[in-house]
């Protein structure tokens, strides 16, 4: 499976050496690619969805992938 997230306009303040700080992500999508799906068809694929093209300019989108890890990245609206 590949996922789709919107990170947060701000990701944290400051340092988190003891524990962390809890930042909420919006998981907006999630399919099962292609096998010949390569990184590239993936990003320009997210950048097609209602989500990518009615956010503001600035928003982040993660794209992950547990089995494929060659299709994770950071795609900007």
């Amino acid at each position: 499976m590949i996922y789709v997230y919107q990170l947060p306009k701000r990701l944290s303040d400051g340092f988190c050496f003891s524990g962390g700080r809890p930042i909420t992500f919006l998981n907006v999508d999630w399919f099962d690619g292609p096998l010949e799906m390569t990184l590239g068809d993936v990003q320009e694929w997210v950048k097609t969805k209602n989500y990518f093209t009615a956010a503001p300019p600035g928003t982040a989108f993660l794209i992950l992938s547990q089995i494929r890890p060659g299709l994770t990245s950071v795609v900007m609206r």
